[in-house]
C-alpha cells in the first residue's frame, strides 16, 4: 500500500501525459505505446503491455 506522499509522487510521474491530454483538441486520442512513451519521456512498465486496461478510460 502506498502512502499519500508516494501516490502523489507516482501520479506526478504521469503529469506530462495529463497536460498533453488537457491540451489535446479532440475528445479521444488513440495512441500506440510508443506515442505515449514519447509524451511521457520514459518507457512504460512491462505490465502496461500485459494489461492494456490500465490505460483505458471512459469519461461520461
Amino acid at each position: 500500500m502506498h502512502s499519500q506522499v508516494e501516490r502523489t509522487i507516482l501520479a506526478g510521474k504521469y503529469d506530462p501525459l495529463h497536460y498533453f491530454l488537457r491540451k489535446f483538441p479532440g475528445t479521444e486520442w488513440s495512441a500506440r505505446y510508443q506515442e505515449i512513451e514519447k509524451v511521457l519521456g520514459f518507457d512504460l512498465p512491462r505490465n502496461a503491455r500485459e494489461c492494456p486496461a490500465i490505460f483505458s478510460m471512459v469519461v461520461q
